[in-house]
Formats: C-alpha cells, sequence, structure tokens
C-alpha cells in the first residue's frame, strides 16, 4: 500500500517514520519550509523505542501532488484542516482511505463532507511527541499506541487490509475495533488524544469505563 502522511511534525513524523523503517511505501505531504527543513537535517526521531534518522525522506508538496495514495495518514492540527484537505485532495482516489489522527471529533464532519463517508476511518492515537528547536522529533511518553477502524465498530475488508498491511507493521502497539473507535450513535465516548496522555488513566482504563469523557484540546 502506498501511504501519505499529511505533515511531518512529531505526530505524522513519528508514525510516518515508524512506517518507513519498517519498509512501507510512504510519502510525507509537508509545506515548502519543512521540506527544506527535512533536506537539509533528514528526518530525526528520539524515541526509548528505538531513534530514527533518515537522511532523505520521500516527501512531496501540495503543488506537486498528482497521484492517488492508498491511505492517508491525517496528522495536522485542527485549525489547519481546511488547508491541509485542499493540499491532500489529488490523492485521494476511489478506494483512498483516510486515518485522521486529530484531536476531538469534529474533522470526521468536515472530511466526510468533503471527501464522502466512504473514504474515511476513525483514529487516534496515543503519544507524546514534540518538535525540539532543530526539527528532531522527541518522543516523551512511554506509549506510542494507534487505533483504527470503521466509524461504526465492524470489521471490514478494507481495515483488515490496512491492519495487515502498511500500518500494522508501523511497530508500535495497534489496535483496531468496536472499542477504539468514534462511536456514530454516541460521540461524546471519544477522543482522539495526539500529544497527551489521558488525564483520566491509561488507554486500558478507559476501554473498561464507558462513562462519557471530556478532554481538552
Amino acid at each position: 500500500m502506498r501511504v501519505l502522511v499529511v505533515g511531518a511534525g512529531a505526530i505524522g513524523g513519528y508514525f510516518g517514520g515508524r512506517l518507513l523503517v519498517a519498509g512501507c511505501d510512504v510519502t510525507f505531504l509537508v509545506r515548502p519550509r519543512r521540506a527544506a527543513e527535512l533536506a537539509r537535517t533528514g528526518l530525526v526521531i528520539r524515541s526509548k523505542f528505538g531513534d530514527i534518522d533518515l537522511s532523505a525522506p520521500p516527501m512531496v508538496t501540495a503543488d506537486t501532488l498528482r497521484e492517488p495514495f492508498d491511505i492517508v495518514l491525517l496528522s495536522c492540527k485542527a485549525y489547519d484542516l481546511d488547508d491541509a484537505m485542499a493540499a491532500f485532495a489529488p490523492a485521494v482516489g476511489p478506494q483512498t482511505v483516510i486515518l485522521p489522527l486529530l484531536n476531538g471529533i469534529r474533522h470526521l464532519d468536515a472530511l466526510e463532507a468533503r471527501f464522502g463517508a466512504n473514504h474515511v476511518l476513525g483514529g487516534q492515537c496515543q503519544i507524546s511527541a514534540v518538535l525540539d528547536p532543530n526539527g528532531q522529533i522527541v518522543h516523551l511518553s512511554d506509549s506510542h499506541s494507534l487505533s483504527f477502524g470503521e466509524r461504526d465498530g465492524l470489521r471490514s475488508a478494507r481495515v483488515e487490509a490496512v491492519a495487515a498491511g502498511d500500518v500494522g507493521e508501523v511497530g508500535v502497539h495497534r489496535d483496531w475495533g468496536r472499542d477504539h473507535l468514534p462511536d456514530a450513535r454516541d460521540r461524546r465516548r471519544y477522543c482522539g488524544s495526539r500529544r497527551r496522555r489521558p488525564r483520566h488513566g491509561s488507554l486500558g482504563r478507559m476501554r473498561r469505563d464507558r462513562r462519557p469523557r471530556r478532554f481538552s484540546a
């Protein structure tokens, strides 16, 4: 599968870098400034789970993006969503799935409105990571988990394919299924924490406790 990672910041850069090390076909969609930085320094990740130094990560800018990808891994900030959708739109073909890793749930409606519900999976990650002043990604937490699946909680052939393929080879804890995804019938139960640990305990504890919870962005 061909994976387009939208953004090469703390989150996109981390998971995209793990995919590249696993031998996956990954390209980063970045702004010109970040492209120049990556061309100069490479993609650098510092993590207790293993450091990564990629001297020439595959990347593309919006003005040169022409072909569809199988998976779009969306890791932009919520306030950049409109610009990000416009930038990666050429990468969305008839069979493309979009896997968003943003805070909250409002982005799901925006993605559906722009690309159609059939293209949008539910997704979240649990990780604490930052970009340091040199543009290196510093992983701060003891976790780096990724969850994804259909928004109705049912298994599907495409989710099984993603899980068995590139995203399943990311080298982090990952899961898919009803317990880890936004439920369209009760959206209060979903959060997509990108840079912080859950305020109310571990992911395992969250899975056992079904009470509605709210998290700040």
